[in-house]
């Protein structure tokens, strides 16, 4: 191709876009997929392929062959990866890697520091190179299946797609400067911290161990391997959340099919990235703007966050039965106090359980994982359902008879399955609305605050919705999490300034000390910011138990200011409000 002036005019364009999407993450944030926006890439590097071919003039024994390569997938790639650095002549005579620490120049306690630059200016040089040469490498490949002249599997496209995207925005990660040291690029803080290991304290020879080791990391998780190197500390959303969403962004959007090990938890890491994406475009964001906006980015989180999470329907026949069993005799049954190493004990009782599935056939396409499970054992409604029937079981084991030894035997197996699956699907709802209230930041002032915090209220909505239409009403309306979950969408509210939204999640809460808490707090802060129109708009609505707003606001107004006499410095004039 680069042979070719035509050829390499097309592939100048085709790696323009290509180096525009991994740099911008546009995969994710553009929605490519499901707009067919990358129409353009894909044409454009099908006219170098097609271009390509009708000027190689390819005889059938050779259009087989790329055929063949075709279908490939990374694994050859990986395997060349691995190879060690230092079989390369060429290149460790150039970089002086072959030379000891003690024939180096400057090899005394004072050279120490220089030998050591050298050997991490040794690796970065490495990985670089290499990195660029797997870009290309995969480039290659995608120019194959491009052009090839039969019609070439959707998946194939996309993994090499996605090979592509991965090994440029890697290559682009690692030159970016980093957020804790603006001088160094991510690279270099990297290498420098690892400089630090004893490991590394041999001179210019540790530049083979670094680069073998900052390679192998950056590609097995392109291929979902677990490694505990540099793209595990890069892909965290607390440490480079920028260069971490360009990473893993080709990961999510064109994901290897045949190795979908960690998509759920590759999509919960990516919506932490958008969400810490969005914290940084709302400081500088223009609603006039033609960039991405917060809520664009915190929508697109909440779907990823949700992704995982299935909606199927399920029988809910025997809810209300298996709910009476479970709660037994007890009147305030959501009160049972546990011990934290009941968790453990409980988890197996769950598994028991989910594993019903697995041996009824179901078809279930999403299958718990071990997470899940354990965040299902933190929801105060399954321990007190759960854990005095397991509790009872201890001293035996629990395993089959835990199921067949308890009261609920008569009913049948898949409702107990089912009744365990959509207390999961409520545990889901409820981690997505904790990861989304962990970003939001409600003291601020930023014009998409109120955006996002909808998006929020959205995904509160979601979990009470899902609550109330699959659960019995005698067991909902007692359960812990749906006074939190309207605490929680009072407390977006009112940081949202969506006052009608802040009241309504107020009167719908069922603990009255929380509810009359929230209407004092909401009134005081409408006060606050001065928007008693709205107050005044608002004040004919029905407080159970206390009237309509209206008394109650000038209650708390009254109180409010009779509070404030003494306190000469305050701003607010609640005499005023109150008049």
């Amino acid at each position: 191709v680069m042979s070719d002036p035509d050829c390499r005019q097309l592939l100048s364009a085709a790696e323009s876009l290509i180096y525009s999407a991994a740099s911008k993450a546009s995969p994710l944030v553009s929605s490519w997929s499901s707009n067919d926006k990358c129409n353009d890439l894909m044409v454009q590097i099908g006219n170098v392929g097609s271009l390509a071919m009708a000027k190689m003039s390819l005889t059938e024994q050779q259009l087989h062959l790329l055929s063949n390569v075709s279908k490939l997938d990374l694994s050859f790639a990986e395997k060349w990866l691995q190879s060690p650095t230092s079989l390369s002549s060429t290149v460790s005579n150039y970089l002086a890697i072959t030379k000891t620490f003690a024939t180096m120049p400057n090899s005394g306690a004072e050279g120490e520091l220089s030998c050591d630059a050298d050997a991490q200016a040794s690796a970065t040089a490495l990985i670089s190179s290499m990195m660029d040469s797997t870009r290309l490498l995969s480039l290659s490949r995608l120019i194959v299946v491009s052009g090839m002249p039969q019609s070439v599997p959707v998946h194939l496209h996309n993994n090499a797609l996605r090979s592509v995207m991965y090994s440029t925005a890697l290559s682009w990660a690692i030159k970016q400067p980093s957020s804790y040291d603006k001088s160094r690029t991510v690279l270099d803080e990297y290498l420098s911290h690892e400089m630090t290991k004893a490991f590394y304290s041999s001179g210019v020879t540790s530049a083979l161990h670094l680069a073998d080791m900052c390679i192998a990391s950056s590609f097995s998780f392109l291929s979902n391997e677990s490694s505990d190197g540099v793209l595990l500390q890069l892909v965290s959303p607390s440490h480079e959340p920028r260069v971490a969403l360009r990473l893993l962004a080709p990961l999510v959007e064109y994901p290897n099919f045949a190795l979908l090990g960690n998509d759920q938890k590759r999509k919960e890491i990516t919506a932490e990235c958008l969400l810490a994406e969005a914290a940084v475009v709302a400081k500088q964001y223009d609603r006039d703007a033609t960039t991405t906006s917060p809520k664009e980015l915190w929508s697109l989180a909440s779907n990823f966050l949700s992704d995982y999470i299935s909606f199927e329907s399920m029988g809910t026949t025997d809810f209300h039965e298996i709910f009476e069993c479970l709660k037994g005799n007890r009147g305030t049954w959501w009160t049972f106090e546990t011990e934290p190493h009941h968790e453990e004990l409980l988890y197996q009782a769950l598994t028991v359980i989910l594993q019903i599935g697995d041996d009824d056939g179901v078809d279930s396409s999403t299958p718990e994982t071990e997470e899940e499970i354990q965040r299902l054992c933190t929801m105060q409604t399954v321990k007190s359902l759960f854990l005095p029937l397991a509790l009872c079981s201890e001293g035996i084991s629990v395993d089959q008879s835990f199921i067949d030894g308890n009261a609920w035997r008569n009913i049948p197996r898949i409702s107990m399955y089912n009744f365990v699956k959509t207390l999961m699907k409520v545990s889901n709802l409820i981690h997505r609305v904790g990861t989304m209230e962990r970003y939001l930041k409600l003291g601020s002032r930023e014009k998409s605050l109120p955006l996002c915090c909808a998006v929020v209220l959205e995904a509160v909505n979601d979990a009470i919705t899902s609550i109330a239409s699959t659960l019995p009403p005698g067991m909902y309306q007692d359960m812990p999490e749906l006074s939190g979950l309207y605490s929680a969408a009072f407390k977006t509210s009112v940081g949202g300034r969506l006052w009608d939204e802040a009241l309504e999640a107020c009167i719908s809460n069922s603990e009255e000390d929380d509810k009359n808490d929230n209407l004092k707090h909401l009134i005081v802060e409408m006060v606050r910011v001065g928007d008693i129109g709205k107050l005044v708009d608002m004040s004919l609505t029905v407080v159970d138990g206390s009237g309509d707003l209206f008394q109650f606001a000038t209650k708390i107004v009254e109180e409010a200011a009779l509070e404030q006499k003494d306190d000469v410095d305050s701003c607010l004039d609640y005499w005023g409000c109150l008049y």
